[in-house]
């Protein structure tokens, strides 16, 4: 069982990446997955540069989201770049080569549209074509429907759902901390479950009525603290 002080350190530490996501644009919603029931990924355009630690993060906080039920027939990935580089296509790409611990079926790549960008596809083509997973290239969002229903893609990507990336995190730090105080009062529970285990009780009733009233009041601290 985890000790309470390292509960308190972990959940220190999920705040910490909540508020980190909130500038990290990547999201998994719940119950959207593709007419085959694959959940889906999105990478939104944000223009967000992160290290391989904070993807690694990324990624295995929010496979956790879904129930397991609705992940186990594996993922897609829809990746935005059109404002972006194919130097960052390329980045992202090794990250999840690196890492991506759930099957992966397919990755919808809205490749980069700027004129010097386009200029560039050529040199990366052959990466992109030679990747580890399966890659289908999108113009734009139009080709992405081809693949994808409207009503299972965000607007951001030429879908029909709304989606606001800050309510989103607000929203699962609420989640979050829920857990997190359940979990903090178990095991505040549990410990005081073993002091009482562990007390042994004097012989004569004023001492015992004196430490039952100190044992009642830590359990009312917890129970309504």
């Amino acid at each position: 069982m985890i000790e309470l002080g390292v509960l308190l350190i972990l959940i220190s530490t999920l705040r910490c990446f909540l508020f980190t996501l909130k500038r990290i644009s990547c999201l998994i919603l719940e119950g959207l997955r593709t007419h085959e029931g694959y959940s889906i990924v999105t990478f939104p355009d944000s223009h967000c540069q992160i290290s391989f630690d904070d993807y690694h993060l990324l990624i295995t906080y929010l496979l956790k989201v879904p129930p397991l039920e609705e992940t186990h027939k594996g993922y897609v990935l829809i990746i935005d770049r059109r404002m972006d580089k194919w130097s960052s296509v390329r980045t992202l790409f090794q990250f999840i080569t690196s890492f991506f611990p759930n099957p992966l079926r397919v990755i919808f790549l809205l490749k980069p549209e700027g004129v010097l960008q386009r200029a560039l596809e050529v040199g990366y083509r052959s990466f992109v074509d030679n990747y580890k997973y399966k890659v289908i290239l999108c113009q734009n969002s139009l080709e992405l429907r081809d693949f994808i229903a409207a009503d299972r893609l965000t607007m951001d990507v030429g879908g029909l759902l709304k989606y606001n990336h800050l309510e989103w995190v607000q929203h699962r730090m609420d989640i979050e901390r829920m857990k997190s105080s359940a979990a903090v009062i178990a095991e505040s529970l549990s410990e005081f479950g073993r002091c009482l285990k562990e007390t042994e009780l004097p012989n004569d009733v004023e001492t015992t009525e004196r430490i039952l009233e100190v044992q009642t009041g830590e359990h009312d601290a917890i129970k309504f603290g």
